[in-house]
């Protein structure tokens, strides 16, 4: 698991080092509402706002773990109108 938080740090902080993927690339904290890896789906509260993010081939695994009320960070891009998409997923803060 820390190896999985340590990737995903380093992955937020080159994205948003390098100039093109920080404008696409966005970070945002809540609880888990819901994660269902069969639908390719993933509900956060982020500060009141509910937030459904479809979920990248390499995160689909990473829900099986996500209770409802777990903190996460999710790592997301979106194109206007789209819904977002998950690129990574990982415990907020990190080692709680």
């Amino acid at each position: 698991m820390r190896k999985k938080v340590a990737v995903a740090l380093v992955a937020i902080l080159v994205a948003l080092f390098i100039p093109g993927v920080a404008f696409a690339t966005h970070v945002t904290t809540g609880e888990v509402i819901w994660a269902n890896p069969a639908m390719r789906a993933l509900m956060i509260d982020a500060q009141g706002q509910e937030i459904t993010f479809s979920v990248a081939d390499n995160v689909v695994d990473d829900l099986v773990d996500l209770m409802p009320g777990t903190r996460v960070a999710v790592r997301y891009t979106q194109a206007d109108g789209d819904q977002p998409l998950c690129h990574h997923v990982f415990l907020w803060p990190v080692g709680g």
